[in-house]
């Protein structure tokens, strides 16, 4: 070991001479590496450094360990001394995860795979006279507009398009099929024949895009947000974060793609086309088919003047409005919720705190003017529609708390609340407490709670929290002294996050140590 450990402490005191931090603190996991000075006064991104670090940890990991690996090390004993732990999730917040397998609702669907072999048989030959129509007039138009011929892969066979639906389980939708005889598979040299996307081999091994559908989604420290919002239209696509029912078949090669969907939801249709990606906030329906896709195109370049600056033709689908800034001067706070069509997150909020891009489906109410009285927001008056399912309150004023039935995650910033009036909520599951004065007795009458994050908040039995059949618990340093010297933890706790401020290795370890003998 002592190898990598003394490379990289030799590389560091030759980088920054006599101003070298005394300790570095370091975190690596494959994919992602961070070293900096400790505690966390600067980051450093060097290619040898970063080389020097992958080289330490694949001397410290064991193959098969994903775990992050995380330590310091401090260079000013001889040996340079390392300490190092595979035990926790993160280090700042520390974050143990005690469960690796928990997931938060509707974090993942799979698909039913029939038991029966996936049916065999050549392409729909009807189906192929209509596709080939559509790609030849998409072709001509091609040339008149570019002076050449659309350069596409080369097309698949009948037994390629077998094995490929072999490996997926599924035989594919028939027009689908039958543009990959026509185009390939691999047409990554012509964007433009399905909007702006290059059609790749359905969910292939090697596509960046495959863990959308395939690989397991975050943890519960690393997942971005724990709530799953409806994509668009409602109904038509399940309510799932991924799904091996949905399998990539497109790329426009700067982080978007699109999908056919396999297992669609209720209202959808079997074989619909699915766009996601950077440039989108939620997945939503692109197209109800690959035909409906191409018609579009199709019919756009018949019916419009389209120029070379237009190429590739991108299509797209109106998406109901999903924000709106509404004048909250006045109570009750009621005015144009009722229009956000798909309102799903509902902020509320008060001039002075910094306003951010809006994700879909979220709307922000605020007072305006600097001295603009908050007084007494009365949820109990709002008329929401029906499909909310995430509200966010910061509020200067009291707070007579009320949610719709199908709310599951609350954050709420203010100084009083009654979370008594929650009492019995069928869905909320997902709760963020502000600093405000809270009861553990109210909290315990919420029935459906599986991550609660009170690091903020002055709970006034803070040990009873220990009688929470919560998953995930969140806290700062006095309440986790707490919890540890009258020794208990929840009984089914999958993970806990240590809020403040950044802990050593040792401390991290120690606290890790601590709940993984209480689980």
């Amino acid at each position: 070991m002592s190898g990598p450990v003394e490379e990289l402490a030799r590389f560091l005191l030759d980088r920054f001479g006599a101003d070298v931090p005394v300790t570095w603190s370091f975190q690596t996991n494959r994919d992602y590496m961070e070293l900096q000075d400790w505690p966390r006064t600067g980051e450093y991104d060097d290619s040898t450094m970063m080389d020097l670090m992958g080289a330490l940890d694949e001397a410290l990991r064991a193959p098969d360990d994903d775990r992050p690996l995380i330590g310091d090390l401090t260079l000013n004993t001889d040996p340079p001394q390392l300490r190092h732990t595979f035990a926790l999730a993160s280090r700042s917040p520390c974050s143990v995860l005690l469960d690796p397998e928990f997931r938060y609702p509707n974090d993942r669907h799979t698909r039913p795979v029939p038991k029966s072999a996936v049916p065999d048989g050549p392409t729909d030959p009807e189906v192929l006279r209509r596709i080939e129509v559509l790609v030849t007039q998409w072709a001509r138009h091609h040339r008149e507009m570019r002076g050449e011929a659309p350069e596409f892969g080369e097309p698949c066979t009948e037994e390629q398009l077998s094995a490929i639906e072999q490996r997926l389980g599924v035989r594919l939708p028939e027009d689908l099929r039958a543009l990959y005889r026509l185009v390939g598979n691999d047409d990554y040299r012509e964007l433009g024949l399905l909007g702006g996307y290059s059609l790749r081999e359905p969910g292939a091994p090697d596509d960046p895009n495959r863990g959308f559908a395939t690989a397991p989604t975050s943890d519960a420290f690393t997942v971005l947000s724990p709530v799953v919002f409806d994509a668009s239209p409602f109904g038509a696509v399940r309510r799932v974060s991924s799904s091996d029912g949905w399998i990539p078949i497109g790329t426009d090669y700067g982080s978007n793609a699109i999908a056919v969907d396999l297992d669609p939801g209720p209202d959808g249709r079997y074989g619909q086309i699915l766009e996601f990606g950077r440039d989108f906030e939620r997945i939503h329906v692109l197209a109800e088919s690959v035909t409906a896709l191409l018609s579009g195109i199709v019919a756009t370049l018949l019916r419009e003047d389209i120029g070379e600056g237009d190429w590739p033709l991108r299509v797209s689908r109106p998406d109901p409005q999903w924000q709106a800034n509404v004048d909250a001067s006045e109570d009750p706070v009621t005015t144009g919720i009722s229009d956000v069509e798909q309102l799903q997150h509902l902020r509320l909020t008060q001039p002075g705190l910094s306003a951010h891009r809006l994700p879909t489906g979220e709307l922000m109410i605020h007072r305006y003017g600097d001295d603009a009285d908050p007084g007494r927001l009365d949820l109990s008056v709002l008329s929401v529609p029906s499909q909310l399912r995430q509200v966010e309150i910061t509020w200067d004023g009291e707070i007579r708390l009320w949610l719709p039935h199908t709310v599951e995650s609350l954050e709420l910033n203010a100084p009083r609340a009654d979370l008594s009036d929650l009492a019995g909520h069928p869905a909320l599951w997902n709760l963020t407490l502000g600093p405000m004065p809270v009861r553990a007795r109210d909290v315990a009458a919420l029935p459906e709670l599986i991550r609660l994050n009170a690091s903020a908040a002055n709970i006034d039995d803070v040990v009873a929290l220990a009688d929470l059949d919560v998953r995930i618990l969140i806290l700062r340093a006095d309440q986790w002294q707490r919890l540890r010297r009258a020794d208990r933890l929840p009984k089914r706790l999958a993970g806990a996050q240590w809020v403040g401020a950044p802990l050593s290795v040792p401390e991290a370890a120690d606290f890790s140590d601590w709940l993984r003998t209480k689980n």
